[in-house]
């Protein structure tokens, strides 16, 4: 069970996980220009092979940006009828914060999008250019298909039209995001596929430790 001031742990948590995974994206950032990361060409990738470039769509990228942003801001709309669900987004999205920032600081990949060249880094809004293992949006999206498919804690308190939304927003998201953000180079396969496993294990393991 939660304490009283448990509310307030989970918040300066998940705050302090932001801080610490942009200054961890700042530091790849340096590290990696000074190895000559935004020299090379990027990695060989399956999922590059199969699919054509489409980096430079502009429409693309507003309709990926917002089938990532759908099933979120749905979440937070709903979380706010019961403690227990904003708590567990809270403490899962902190959780795959801190993950992330370990696995890009330990592991350094070459821009997948070769966009950093142009020097076009917006470090303090959409992250950095070697910051790649693992997607962050990827695993926002496999948690968000968790805890609406499958947490208990979604599913009542809400209609079944409510359900049924949430069910078809992830949906569509956990099917169409993956290949968007492939045709935008955005990240490579495995930083994609990795995501999706992490969003999803990592909410799963929240949802069952979490009592309230």
């Amino acid at each position: 069970m939660f304490a009283r001031d448990s509310t307030h742990l989970i918040v300066v948590s998940w705050i302090m996980s932001l801080i610490v995974m942009k200054f961890a994206t700042i530091g790849v950032e340096i590290v990696g220009d000074s190895y000559g990361l935004n020299k090379q060409r990027p990695l060989i990738d399956l999922g590059f092979e199969m699919l054509p470039d489409k980096r430079h769509s502009s429409w693309l990228k507003t309709i990926y940006e917002s089938i990532v942003l759908a099933p979120v801001l749905l979440g937070i709309l709903i979380s706010f009828e019961t403690p227990s669900r904003w708590k567990r987004l809270m403490m899962a999205h902190t959780a795959l914060l801190t993950l992330r920032a370990m696995c890009f600081t330990s592991t350094l990949l070459p821009d997948a999008s070769e966009m950093c060249k142009d020097n076009n880094k917006m470090l303090f809004f959409v992250g950095g250019c070697y910051d790649l293992l693992f997607s962050g949006h990827m695993s926002t999206i496999g948690a968000m298909v968790y805890f609406f498919h499958f947490s208990k804690s979604f599913e009542d308190r809400y209609y079944d039209y409510g359900r049924q939304l949430c069910n078809f927003v992830s949906t569509v998201a956990i099917s169409f995001a993956p290949i968007l953000c492939l045709l935008l180079r955005k990240h490579y396969t495995v930083d994609v596929l990795l995501g999706l496993v992490m969003g999803f294990g990592v909410a799963r393991f929240v949802d069952e430790t979490v009592d309230t």
